[in-house]
């Protein structure tokens, strides 16, 4: 689809390759940080890692999964560290966020933008894909797509890449607390 000189297609990010790239590496940091916060879930259970991954296997939401896991945290971290930690979780929800915007979105590119990618939230551009034909009837070939491209967000290579930045920060911390949780699991 083109929309406003747009190309919204499975092919549009190959002409932006270092934003492809960034985004690839955005959902590769976010699968780890998912990782992570299931193994200090694992434990904090005593080590059961098979009982975490079932628990957080059984939410269908990231959401979901760290309301889960500050549950746990809040019966068995010591209270001395628990505000620390449910800091730490809502790092990863704010991040979570993040990630599950870009990774639900559909993204385009414009000639002579090469500094810019374009998203539209898949319900967005659903809905246009809906509009276009009846509206196309009436005679009206704007209309869906001026609401849509008001929708659509502009993302330069830096504004990505900050994102991994802070999903890569976040991802050192989560295994920071993992790792002293194994060392003290392994000293007891």
């Amino acid at each position: 689809m083109r929309a406003f000189d747009i190309e919204f297609s499975d092919a549009a990010l190959l002409k932006r390759p270092q934003h492809a790239a960034a985004l690839g590496r955005i959902f590769t940091g976010w699968s780890l940080i998912e990782a992570a916060v299931a193994g200090i879930l694992g434990h904090l259970m005593h080590d059961n890692q098979r009982a975490a991954m079932a628990l957080l296997g059984q939410f269908s939401t990231n959401n979901a999964r760290l309301e889960a896991v500050k549950k746990v945290a809040t019966e068995l971290v010591d209270a001395s560290e628990l505000p620390a930690f449910l800091a730490l979780m809502g790092r990863v929800k704010v991040h979570a966020k993040k990630r599950n915007d870009i990774a639900h979105g559909v993204w385009g590119v414009k000639e002579g933008a090469g500094h810019l990618v374009y998203r539209l939230s898949l319900k967005d551009f659903a809905n246009v894909t809906l509009e276009f034909i009846p509206e196309m009837k009436a005679g009206n070939h704007i209309g869906p797509f001026a609401d849509l491209m008001e929708k659509a967000e502009e993302f330069t290579l830096e504004a990505l890449e900050k994102t991994e930045a802070e999903g890569s920060a976040l991802l050192a911390e989560l295994y920071g607390d993992l790792n002293q949780r194994i060392k003290a699991a392994a000293e007891a």
